[in-house]
């Protein structure tokens, strides 16, 4: 069904049958992999208090691929959170609506 059992850590979705749960959204960021441009997904979620929003991701797309997440995006991630959590909306639809504002203004 699309899970693979990995020792003592439960069920994981395998990597053909991802499983994003209906509060994630998903944006595609431009990230820098060794001084080439390209996009990667990332999924966005409310993040557990004190952590950055693209914390594990961005961590893992170092390790893993060598990619690295511009600063400015980092910074405008945890503006659009510091927002929701300061105006008690949700995170997600507000990354949402950020992103389709400033492509709305040509960003």
């Amino acid at each position: 069904m699309g899970f693979r059992r990995q020792a003592n850590s439960g069920w994981r979705p395998g990597p053909k049958y991802a499983i994003i749960p209906p509060y994630m959204k998903k944006f595609s960021v431009p990230c820098d992999f060794g001084g080439t441009k390209a996009p990667f997904d990332f999924y966005i979620g409310e993040p557990k208090d004190g952590n950055h929003p693209l914390q594990n991701q961005s961590s893992w797309l170092a390790a893993n691929r060598g990619g690295t997440v511009p600063a400015e995006v980092m910074e405008n991630f945890a503006k659009i959170l510091k927002l929701a959590q300061e105006n008690g909306v949700s995170f997600e639809e507000l990354c949402a609506y950020a992103i389709e504002a400033n492509q709305l203004k040509g960003g």
